[in-house]
C-alpha cells in the first residue's frame, strides 16, 4: 500500500462517518497539507471514490463527499487489511500473542488517559 492510498482510505473512512465535509477540515482533521490535500482529492474524484458538493450554507466552500464506489473500495481495503493482518499474526506463537494484546490492552488505557485529560 503506498502513501497516496493510505491517505485516500483515512480520507474515506472520515466521509463514511461525516458523510460530507469541507477539504480543508479533512486534511486539518489528518494532519495533511492544503496543497497533498487538493491533489489527493483531485485523484480520488479522478477514481470516482468521492465526488465535490457545493456547502449549502456557504457557496464559497466545496465538500467531499464519499460515492458508492468509494465506499466500496473502503470494504474491500478493509477486508485486504484484516487478511494482511492475519497471515502476519499467524507467524507468531501464543507466547507472542500474549504479550502484543497486554501491550495493546496498556497503549489503549495510557491512549485513554491522555485523551481525558
Amino acid at each position: 500500500i503506498t502513501g497516496v492510498q493510505i491517505a485516500q482510505i483515512h480520507t474515506l473512512g472520515v466521509l463514511m462517518k461525516y458523510k460530507s465535509m469541507p477539504m480543508s477540515e479533512i486534511g486539518s482533521s489528518l494532519y495533511i497539507s492544503r496543497p497533498y490535500m487538493t491533489r489527493l482529492a483531485d485523484l480520488m474524484i479522478a477514481d470516482g471514490l468521492v465526488e465535490r458538493r457545493p456547502d449549502p450554507s456557504d457557496r464559497r466552500v466545496i465538500n467531499l463527499a464519499i460515492t458508492e464506489k468509494g465506499k466500496k473500495y473502503l470494504r474491500q481495503s478493509n477486508t485486504w487489511y484484516k487478511k494482511d493482518l492475519k497471515e502476519s499474526l499467524a507467524s507468531l506463537d501464543d507466547s507472542d500473542i500474549g504479550k502484543l494484546c497486554t501491550a495493546l490492552e496498556d497503549a489503549y488505557q495510557i491512549l485513554t488517559k491522555l485523551q481525558e485529560g
